[in-house]
């Protein structure tokens, strides 16, 4: 099931991060609809669809991809017609994340909004990035990482979340960790740091900025319970 806190944070990405149509010759995903890579074959279906409920919007996509992010910023500000068919959009790009990214985090998530929920909920914010920028496997090791280093526990870095991950996590997270937004981002920046690749340079400074913007939403949710 698509909690709420899943869908503020998928909203946040799109809006903050992966925006709406983008087509960057250097990004090894070649086309992009809100994050969705089309150089992947899997993606493709996927891809078209969400063009095709798009083009419900207007026919330049580009324009309609902006103006569904405009709707998940500002839901009040848009006519009930436009909701109606940015929902659409929105359940093609909801079930892609929640199958490809989301999923394993489920059963780390905290239901509510209280401050206990927002502080469990925050370094899934931080995981759940960096599965969709660097694969799944990479989000569950995040959490293993984190866990075994902000909270001392030998968790097997093995980029699953099973049962043993989710009691450990569980457990870390009562304990309300000190100093949690800064640690976050610093196991973030590191993952960068790591990386070798020969697009590196080119992305390295947007990297950055992506950081800072989860550090803001997240700090935001922390706060208020929005990250917009």
């Amino acid at each position: 099931m698509q909690s709420e806190f899943f869908r503020k944070v998928t909203d946040f990405i799109l809006v903050e991060i992966e925006r709406g149509y983008v087509d960057n010759p250097k990004d090894p995903g070649r086309l992009t609809v809100f994050g969705i890579a089309s150089a992947y074959t899997n993606n493709r279906p996927v891809v078209n669809e969400v063009i095709h409920r798009l083009k419900e919007i207007d026919n330049n996509v580009e324009k309609a991809a902006e103006e569904v992010l405009y709707a998940l910023a500002r839901p009040g500000d848009v006519s009930p017609e436009l909701a109606e068919k940015v929902q659409s959009v929105m359940e093609v790009v909801y079930d892609f994340y929640y199958n490809n990214y989301w999923k394993p985090f489920s059963r780390l998530c905290a239901d509510g909004d209280t401050e206990e929920a927002r502080i469990q909920n925050t370094p899934l914010i931080f995981a759940y990035d960096t599965a969709i920028n660097h694969g799944r496997a990479k989000g569950a090791k995040f959490i293993q990482v984190f866990v075994n280093e902000i909270c001392g526990k030998r968790l097997v870095v093995d980029g699953i979340i099973g049962p043993m991950t989710a009691k450990a996590y569980h457990s870390c997270m009562k304990s309300s960790p000190d100093n949690l937004l800064a640690e976050l981002a610093a196991l973030r920046m590191l993952q960068y740091a790591r990386i070798g690749s020969p697009h590196k340079k080119h992305f390295l400074r947007g990297w950055y900025h992506r950081v800072r913007k989860v550090i803001r939403g997240a700090a935001n949710y922390m706060e208020t319970g929005s990250l917009l």
